[in-house]
């Protein structure tokens, strides 16, 4: 973004450490004050509000409680798993047009994968055509329209969040926690 502004790369980059800073201390700070203003056990729902706190010490709990044998499998697992990332990784570093990426890999087992699937494959298949037919001068000039697709979102979203907050109303959830 610095390069296309012409802005200082120094400036963004402490810009954004600056909102991220930001960001974390006002996260900490609205959970404090909603829990405590509402009643965390008693008014807040969902698993989001209230089951990553105690997610740690309740698995650090059962295993000092109840002890077990380390898990073989789940070793083998993740060194499997290491090795394929690793893999793809290298291969996509020295073959050029190599389609498949670790990250890709890596993320593809997760809880999230069911919801994000859908969008993953249009944008790769719309970056696809948009590269095979209109190449680079094609993908440059499509990247304003795709950033704002996302901006968009980010804006609208937050938006209603906000004007649920100020009416005191419920707001549309991709899940039920």
């Amino acid at each position: 973004m610095a390069q296309v502004s012409r802005t200082s790369m120094r400036g963004l980059v402490a810009a954004m450490g600056l909102a991220a800073f930001l960001g974390i201390i006002m996260t900490f700070w609205v959970t404090l004050h909603v829990s405590y203003h509402l009643g965390a056990a008693a008014r807040i729902h969902g698993w989001s509000s209230l089951g990553f706190g105690g997610e740690a010490y309740n698995r650090m709990s059962s295993w000092i409680s109840t002890p077990t044998n380390p898990d073989n499998q789940a070793r083998t697992g993740m060194v499997v798993g290491f090795l394929i990332a690793a893999g793809l990784m290298l291969i996509k570093r020295t073959v050029y047009g190599w389609p498949f990426h670790a990250l890709g890999f890596s993320i593809s087992g997760g809880w999230s994968m069911i919801w994000a699937w859908l969008s993953l494959f249009v944008a790769w298949i719309l970056k696809s055509l948009i590269l095979r037919y209109g190449g680079l001068r094609g993908y440059r000039a499509g990247l304003p329209f795709f950033f704002g697709i996302i901006l968009g979102d980010f804006v609208v979203g937050g938006a209603w969040t906000l004007l649920a907050l100020y009416f005191d109303m419920p707001i549309y959830s991709l899940w039920n926690g």
